[in-house]
This record gives structure tokens, C-alpha cells and sequence, in this order.
């Protein structure tokens, strides 16, 4: 991979995580005006997201040139560390809606690490299903509640977590392709613009 599409990666990641930090204060900041536990929760969960979003950024500045010249064995770790946070992330979001309704090859000299590089990428898969399917229960109560109220903090809400939604769906199409990786970040930061306006307007009230 081109030493520039890293660097695309970590501008893109760092940006996601600078929104996603954005999104906790104004989160945090509307459930101590409101006290609504679903943005307590959303607030904690954005927390995560931030947090995993900065490691991988990170990992991905620090490791770069190992990245760029043995991708397989050093190019999972931080994307396992953000996976595992964006699962505990979906994981606090689908608690949250459920108790409350209305609201590349293998170099041959690396031939030792094939199986440990095996299954961390089956974890990595097994991740991201497990995170698929909790945004899409998570984007079912929201428009739900959203038909309900006809609330534009649930449409705006709705429409980010969507986002995240095809976000996970472009991954799982190739987990292990950077241009694919590059556009379901894209995705992703989409999803955050529309949540980040949605607890804005909320907190601004």
C-alpha cells in the first residue's frame, strides 16, 4: 500500500476522532441539561469510538513503516483495538434502546505467524458482524421511536447511525482492502456529521 493512502487514513481516522469527541462533550453536555439517559449513553459510547479512532490513528502513524513493507503481521493490532472499542460502543447503544423503547498474501519468510494472522482476522470478522448487527438494532429503535415521535433528534440520530450502518457493510465486503477501509471511514465521518448536529441542536436549546 502507497505510503500516501496511509497518510489519508490517519487524516481521515484523526478527524473521525476529533468529531467523535466533539459528539461526547455536547452528548454529555445535553444529559446534564436533560437528563436523559439515552444521551448518557450515546455520550459513553462516542467515547469509546473517539478513543479507538485516536489509538488506531496512532498505531497507524507509529507503525507505518512497518506497516507499508509486512502489512499482514503489523497492520491488525490497532484496528483490533479499535474494533474491540466499537464493539463495546454498539454493545452501551443496544443496552441503551432495549430498556428503553421509547426514546493481502502472506510473505513466505512469515510462514510461522499464518495461523496466528488466521485468526486474528476471523476475530476481526466475528467484530465486525457482532457490530453490524447491533447499529442495525440500534438504527430500528431510533427510527421507531422516531415514527412515534416524528422527533428531528431521532431522524438526524437515525440517519448518522445509517451511515455507520453501510459503514460496516463497505468493510465486511473486504476486510483487509485499503481503499475499502478509506471509504467506510469516509462513511463513518458522514455518520458522525449527522450525529454531531443532531446533539448539537439538542444542547443548544
Amino acid at each position: 500500500m502507497d505510503l500516501v493512502l496511509f497518510k489519508i487514513e490517519i487524516a481521515v481516522e484523526s478527524l473521525s476522532a476529533i468529531m467523535a469527541f466533539v459528539i461526547w462533550y455536547y452528548a454529555y453536555r445535553a444529559y446534564r441539561f436533560l437528563s436523559s439517559v439515552s444521551l448518557l449513553f450515546l455520550s459513553a459510547s462516542f467515547l469509546l469510538l473517539a478513543i479507538g479512532l485516536i489509538s488506531q490513528a496512532a498505531y497507524t502513524y507509529l507503525a507505518m513503516p512497518l506497516i507499508a513493507r509486512y502489512r499482514s503481521i503489523f497492520f491488525g493490532e490497532g484496528y483490533l483495538l479499535y474494533s474491540v472499542l466499537s464493539l463495546a460502543a454498539f454493545l452501551i447503544l443496544a443496552f441503551a434502546y432495549s430498556i428503553n423503547e421509547r426514546p493481502a498474501t502472506l510473505a513466505p519468510a512469515f510462514s510461522p505467524f499464518k495461523n496466528f494472522i488466521t485468526l486474528r482476522a476471523l476475530f476481526s470478522y466475528v467484530i465486525q458482524v457482532a457490530s453490524t448487527i447491533l447499529l442495525v438494532f440500534v438504527v430500528a429503535k431510533i427510527f421507531s421511536e422516531y415514527m412515534t415521535k416524528k422527533s428531528s433528534y431521532s431522524f438526524y440520530v437515525g440517519m448518522g447511525f445509517t451511515f455507520m450502518v453501510v459503514q460496516q457493510f463497505v468493510r465486511l465486503v473486504d476486510i483487509d482492502s485499503d481503499v475499502f477501509y478509506i471509504i467506510s471511514s469516509i462513511i463513518q465521518l458522514v455518520g458522525f456529521a449527522f450525529i454531531l448536529f443532531a446533539v448539537w441542536r439538542v444542547s443548544s436549546k
